[in-house]
């Protein structure tokens, strides 16, 4: 809405005001005998308008003439013309929406004259009129020609003309678009008339189309799959997931639509090992921001005083909306970011999979599998569905159909993607063009990808090329048209008189397109790449980060506020604002890149844990669904209104629009993410998941099982069981699988880690189908293992996804289930096998010992390569190894119990380091494992940069390898409790494979150089005594067996900062439930010792050491050993447990992830 407020106020010296001088319907009344042939008579006009017409007219002149008829009250005339618009006040403000009082002129409900003879009550009906005002305000001439409606499009649709409203109170039988027209054409001066448009709301005849019908009839649809699935996965499937129906297809897909589950996964506040913490708050305050830009838009337009909100577009504080456009900016960037970072992570996985042709069809189809459902229905509904609700609006009843705009006919535009390039000037929904562009680069994203994959060299120079590309292209777009640097048009901004072309061009050409929006994009996958490719964690010093993150504030604060000056008048040159156009969006990209890098490395700090905050995680998930509801929940909260909107300030715009809008398109995304979002992604993977994921372990055989005719049902292959080591079994129908059944009894763990030590593609069984479990168990019974067990461990457990929810020790989730009835339960979380012919599953405790079951790919023979299973990289060995010996451990002898376990190693023995052909310095246990082909667990020398060598203990068995001790705990024949800073400091210990601190600067050292590191806590044996001056509580009964564990992201800070503790909630392990404190209730906390209390003197006086101490410590595993107050232990909550540990043993371990 642009008019020269100068041209108004001389417009406003004339008599004729804002329209050419025009009469009412107040005027009609008192003069009818000008109008009454213009309807009365007039074969356009239907006949019960002109019933009504002529007993309007007829009680107008009864008042006028204060001739009452008898026995008729004809004051209803008056109330017809109360709730009639009229110019009001602010109109130099653009107070152009005269709203009449739609309920006053419903509410009309008369009887006719007695001398009538209709049998029908004379009606009000509500009608509002589209003027163009006059023409010579806007410095153009007079029209002459008829003034139609198409001569108001542009007006209309808020071009260089502009319109007034005014709301009609006619009678009821005239109050449709095609009678109200003629009359209020002829009103206005017949074939010269400047009324544009006319809408008129009739309450019973609004109506759904049929096409609105359908998409009723499948958001109902949808409604009730929602609710059946939802009764069903809280009603019988939570207790019932090992039954066969819950394996059916259809009750999957069923399940796939459960609000319940949906809404669950939604609102899980966890983020997973190695994800990008920083992420989802960058998503969350992004959308807002999108928001409270269209919000202010929406406002701007509705008002009836829009004027008054133009002086604080000067304001400096404002830019953040009016340039709320890199918002948008910042989900390319993301998009691009995430897109990078899980395709270069399978690609590590599987190269020749990731780069095959399926997978690129899958690239593509998944994309749009992904996006298009919520969006399809929220057009759909926008379409054919909202318009139903608007024009039940008194503000906006008369604009709905120009609201919907060309909706009805470019809707398949939109489902192409394509409606930025194709009728760009007539887009559907105002939000949906992001998702056009957003599709045309994922289109064009490989030709970035795979150079990079290629070589980073070739990939850095093709996108340095395309970044040069893309900042020519902007440079001379603005040049050539002599644009604007931004979307938003300030009637304050300086004019460029050479710039003349339609203000769609720069949408078309700058705002959405894909090749300008495109560097942004590409900063998030190169950050992708790097950070997916760089795992150990950068050295960042302090000076540099900190000036890293000074600057890119800085600049993040120049691109929103450097237009400050441009929106208040001041001109720049067209140099300068294609300078803007070209190079801004790269560097918010750049900035972020900066905020994502420094946060995913450990240096962010405050913002860090800010951005990191969990809380934004379920709110970043609904962003996708938020940004689909959000215009169409601002629109309809606007349409609540039942008279003018007038502005009245940025505080009243966000209290009464933008917290509503906000809050409602979270909660709408919730539903919608749930119904068209999530159970799609799930659909597609009962459909298509074996196409996106590792090839089955069957599909990796050279050669495949078939079936022998003359075999009654057997299956035979050719499978080189040589290939198998000694001692394992070559499976009988499965190529290149060999199996080992161990009879000596191992608690879960230690069976793992035994299988695991025996080469790099061995570990716990995994069963994948019927087939395969029927061939374990057949394994197992041609053993003598039966004779010793009734239980064998399989590499099942429910460390990672919570009670009940198992997945293999491969990664993958077990979908294939044989439980036995009433299993798993929600406490047990390691799984085994009967040694019966059913091979039926049930959930065990980790801490029981049972035997167990190996199986190893053994790869294709001839020497061919194949992929294995596993889903953690391990290094390729020489030889195959067997299964280390059984070793024995005794510990110590307490309250009189006397335990034996088998340590998860062959033995804690020192290892001769074997020699490194590459001469790569090893910095971590890690290294040692993945690039000095070190398997046997030792003590190793290690040298993280800037430190000098020293010697480790490394666990290299224990799930997959690579831990480097930092804790041992084996007895009480060294004391930890009365140690000193210093002590801890430097470390100390009995031998490196005894009880051990190996020290808080080689802590920090080995827990901040890498991308992230996890620590693993691990309790063995209960020493637990009730009762005493503690008043502990202890397990009912005491378990001396009891092993728990758990796993954290972890990082300690330097000296300066008292060896501050980072961690993470529990990623995986028994030792506490998601969700509650254990070992991560010490997170932020600084380390304590018996010198250096920081006021905590409960620390000695209840003997527990040196620790992170926080109020309510619910952990403390260097306390004294033996001690009558608390000493060394551990608050146990898991699940419905809560209950002390006295551990006997204990130890602590680091491995970078």
């Amino acid at each position: 809405m642009q008019i020269n407020e100068e041209r108004l106020k001389k417009a406003m010296e004339h008599k004729e005001l804002l329209l050419d001088r025009k009469p009412s319907l107040e005027s009609v009344m008192k003069k009818p005998g000008q109008f009454d042939s213009a309807v009365l008579g007039n074969t356009a006009v239907s006949e019960e308008c002109q019933s009504d017409f002529q007993l309007m007219l007829l009680a107008a002149q009864s008042i006028i003439t204060k001739k009452p008829i008898a026995g008729w009250d004809t004051s209803f005339i008056i109330s017809q013309l109360d709730s009639c618009g009229k110019p009001g006040p602010g109109i130099l403000q653009g107070n152009f929406q005269w709203m009449g009082a739609y309920q006053e002129c419903i509410n009309i409900n008369a009887p006719p004259p007695p001398s009538n003879t209709r049998n029908y009550p004379y009606q009000g009906g509500y009608c509002r009129a589209a003027f163009a005002i006059n023409p010579s305000i806007m410095g153009r001439k007079k029209r002459s020609t008829p003034h139609t409606e198409a001569a108001c499009t542009s007006a209309l649709k808020g071009g260089a003309g502009v319109t007034l409203s005014e709301d009609i109170c006619l009678p009821k039988g005239c109050a449709n678009d095609q009678d109200a027209t003629v009359i209020l054409r002829y009103m206005t001066g017949g074939d010269n008339s400047s009324v544009c448009h006319v809408a008129c709301i009739d309450p019973e005849a609004n109506t759904l189309s049929w096409r609105g019908v359908v998409v009723a009839v499948v958001m109902c649809i949808t409604l009730a799959v929602v609710l059946f699935g939802t009764l069903i996965d809280y009603c019988w499937y939570q207790n019932n997931k090992d039954h066969h129906l819950a394996k059916a297809v259809p009750i999957r897909m069923l399940l796939a639509f459960s609000f319940y589950t949906n809404t669950v996964e939604i609102m899980a506040a966890k983020n997973r090992p190695g994800a990008i913490g920083a992420i989802h708050c960058i998503r969350v305050f992004s959308m807002v921001w999108v928001i409270a830009g269209h919000v202010f838009m929406v406002a701007l337009e509705v008002s009836n005083n829009p004027f008054d909100a133009v002086p604080i577009i000067k304001d400096l504080m404002t830019q953040v909306i009016v340039n709320a456009f890199f918002s948008v900016d910042s989900f390319f960037f993301l998009s691009g970011l995430l897109l990078s970072f899980m395709w270069f992570k399978e690609l590590k996985k599987n190269r020749k999979a990731v780069m095959s042709p399926s997978a690129w069809i899958m690239f593509y189809v998944h994309r749009i599998i992904r996006l298009s459902p919520p969006y399809y229905m929220i057009i759909a509904f926008y379409t054919w569905v909202f318009p139903y609700f608007l024009k039940q609006s008194p503000l906006f009843f008369g604009t709905s159909d120009l609201l919907i705009g060309s909706c009805p006919d470019n809707w398949w535009i939109n489902f192409l993607y394509l409606l930025n390039i194709i009728d760009y000037k007539n887009q559907c929904y105002p939000v949906a063009w992001y998702l056009a562009t957003d599709m045309q680069i994922h289109l064009f994203a490989p030709v970035v990808l795979i150079p990079l994959a290629i070589s980073p060299l070739i990939g850095y120079a093709v996108s340095a090329l395309l970044m040069v590309l893309s900042a020519a292209a902007s440079i001379f777009t603005i040049n050539y048209f002599h644009m604007p640097p931004s979307a938003f048009l300030s009637p304050y901004g300086a004019k460029d008189l050479e710039y003349t072309v339609d203000p769609s061009y720069y949408t078309f050409y700058v705002y959405d397109a894909p090749w300008i929006r495109f560097p942004v994009y590409l900063m998030g996958i190169l950050l992708g790449y790097y950070l997916q490719n760089n795992k150990r964690k950068v050295t960042i010093p302090k000076v540099v980060n900190i000036v890293g993150w000074a600057l890119s504030l800085a600049m993040m604060l120049l691109v929103v506020f450097g237009l400050h000056d441009y929106m208040g008048g001041t001109d720049i040159d067209v140099f300068w604002r294609a300078m803007y156009t070209a190079f801004s969006k790269t560097v918010w990209g750049l900035c972020l890149a900066w905020i994502v890098y420094s946060c995913y490395y450990g240096y962010g700090g405050p913002f860090n844990r800010f951005l990191s905050w969990n809380i934004w995680i379920p709110l970043g998930r609904l962003t996708y669904c938020a940004y689909l509801l959000h215009m169409t929940v601002a629109l309809y909260i606007m349409s609540t209104q039942k008279q003018a909107v007038h502005w009245s300030g940025v505080i009243d715009l966000i209290i009464h629009q933008l917290i509503p809008t906000i809050v409602f398109s979270y909660i709408g995304a919730i539903i919608w993410s749930s119904a068209y979002e999530i159970s799609t992604s799930k659909i597609e993977m009962i459909f298509l998941g074996d196409l996106r994921k590792r090839p089955h372990p069957e599909a990796l055989d050279t050669v495949a099982p078939k079936k022998d005719d003359n075999s009654n049902g057997t299956y035979i292959i050719d499978t080189d069981k040589n290939a198998c080591p000694d001692g394992w079994r070559a499976s009988e129908v499965i190529a290149n699988k060999c199996y080992y059944v161990g009879v000596q009894k191992k608690i879960w763990f230690e069976a793992n880690a035994f299988c695991t030590g025996a080469g790099p593609n061995a570990y716990l069984t995994t069963i994948e189908s019927a087939f395969e479990n029927g061939n374990v168990n057949a394994v197992v019974i041609s053993t003598s293992a039966v004779a010793v067990c009734d239980q064998f461990w399989i590499g099942a457990n429910d460390f990672d996804l919570g009670p009940g929810k198992f997945t293999w020790v491969d990664g993958n989730p077990s979908k294939y289930r044989n439980w036995s009835p009433g299993q798993p339960d929600d406490i047990q979380q390691c799984a085994s096998t009967t040694a019966r012919t059913t091979g039926l599953w049930k959930s065990e405790a980790c801490g029981i010992e049972n035997c167990f079951i190996c199986e190893m790919y053994t790869g294709s023979s001839g020497g061919s390569t194949t992929t294995t299973p596993s889903t953690q990289t391990t290094p390729p060995i020489a030889t195959t190894t067997t299964p280390p010996p059984k070793t024995t451990s005794q510990l110590p002898t307490t309250a009189g119990v006397t335990t034996t376990t088998q340590p998860p190693t062959a033995a804690w023995t020192t290892t001769t380091q074997p020699p490194t052909a590459t001469g790569i310095q090893m910095t971590d246990c890690y290294d040692w494992l993945h690039s000095g082909g070190a398997t046997t667990s030792g003590v190793y020398t290690i040298q993280p940069p800037g430190s000098a060598p020293f010697d480790v203990y490394c666990d290299m068995t224990t799930d997959g390898g690579g831990w480097t001790i930092i804790q041992r705990r084996q007895d009480g024949s060294l004391s930890f409790y009365d140690k000193k800073w210093a002590d801890y400091k430097n470390g100390f210990k009995t031998g490196t494979m005894g009880n051990q601190w190996l020290g808080n600067d080689k802590i920090h050292l080995l827990s901040t150089k890498d991308s992230t590191v996890n620590v693993r806590v691990e309790i063995r044996g209960d020493r637990c005594v009730p009762g005493g001056s503690t008043h502990r509580i202890c397990a009912s009964p005491v378990d001396p067996n009891v092993f728990v564990f758990g796993v954290y992201q972890f990082y300690i800070d330097d000296e300066s900062n008292q060896y501050m503790m980072h961690t993470t909630d529990i990623l995986a392990g028994n030792m506490t439930s998601p969700g509650l404190k254990g070992f991560s209730s010490s997170n932020f906390m600084a380390f304590e010792t018996i010198d250096r209390t920081n006021g905590n003197d409960y620390i000695i006086a209840d003997e527990i050491g040196a620790w992170w101490f926080t109020s309510g410590t619910l952990i403390a595993l260097n306390g004294k050993y033996n001690s009558n107050t608390w000493g060394i232990y551990f608050n146990r909550k898991y699940n419905n447990l809560n209950y002390d540990i006295v551990p006997i043993s204990t130890e602590i371990k680091l491995r970078r992830v």
